[in-house]
């Protein structure tokens, strides 16, 4: 049973333009898990899937998005278990696969059948990996657009920030100067909006239980993986030119190793091109997934 929580429309002091209708919060009982989503919109589903930074959650996420693509569509964007206000539970033994199943229990309660889904980041790694699984793929996938994510991974200075956050306003500036090129994004008010949510009841624990380090391992941190070449689904991938958590060219060389695979890259924009652009990524997804052939 699905559980109206109310509707939510962007501050009209946010960068991004609001020109769309709100969205409503719903929450709905997945495998005895509570699990958070938001929704507008009517035809084919979009299901949104959020990245993975401490605080992340859908509405972070997807905000500057929703209303557009609910132009066209049904916009369905979950809270990852762990995540925003899904319940804060970690799998120690396979967190990412445990996510992978949640979401495609969602799928199901909601009756998505098919659906082109939309990942950011984390979001995009998931969905790349279900994507090129063996045998039919967990989630119901027609079309696929991954935001920053895929490609070479390297382990750098920028990384470690993401990775040792200390739960404070200072740390959580540092984390999103890595995730954003302008400045703008670095002000108070998201600072304050991000480490926020990353401090509610359970949020940090389930976002620093991915990062312990076993005895005898140098870390905890491990990348996705995914074998581009088995994914058969038409994919969009998007990036910032300047993002520092990937390797110059990634997104055109994982779109050539893609069957079905595009690329676009955003100037002046890091982890977050769909935030940073929202606009013209908004356009570029809904023309993408509109169109007849791909």
């Amino acid at each position: 049973m699905v559980t109206p929580l109310g509707t939510a429309t962007r501050p009209s002091e946010d960068p991004a333009e609001d020109d769309g209708p709100a969205y409503s919060s719903r929450r709905v009982q997945v495998n005895g898990i509570w699990t958070h989503y938001l929704e507008a919109g009517h035809g084919p589903p979009v299901v949104l899937i959020h990245s993975g930074e401490f605080g992340a959650s859908a509405k972070l996420s997807w905000r500057y998005n929703i209303a557009a693509l609910a132009s066209r569509f049904r916009v369905i964007a979950p809270d990852m278990v762990g995540f925003g206000d899904t319940e804060k539970l970690h799998h120690f033994t396979g967190p990412s696969d445990f996510r992978i199943r949640h979401v495609q229990a969602l799928c199901e309660e909601l009756g998505i059948e098919r659906a082109h889904f939309v990942g950011s980041s984390y979001g995009g790694a998931l969905l790349l990996r279900v994507a090129s699984s063996e045998g039919p793929p967990a989630w119901p996938i027609e079309r696929m657009v991954v935001v920053g994510a895929g490609g070479s991974v390297p382990f750098n200075i920028h990384r470690r920030v993401l990775l040792d956050y200390d739960g404070t306003k200072e740390h959580m500036r540092r984390i999103l100067r890595v995730l954003f090129y302008a400045p703008v994004w670095w002000a108070d008010r998201f600072v304050e909006e991000w480490h926020h949510a990353s401090i509610q009841p359970g949020a940090w624990e389930c976002g620093a239980a991915g990062r312990f380090v076993p005895p005898g391992r140098a870390g905890a941190w491990r990348p996705e993986k995914a074998d581009p070449t088995q994914v058969s689904h038409p994919t969009l991938v998007v990036a910032g030119a300047d993002d520092l958590l990937r390797e110059p060219g990634y997104a055109q060389r994982l779109a050539e190793a893609l069957p079905h695979g595009r690329a676009h890259v955003f100037e002046r924009a890091r982890r977050f091109a769909h935030i940073e652009h929202a606009k013209a990524f908004n356009e570029l997804v809904l023309d993408y997934l509109s169109a007849t052939n791909v």
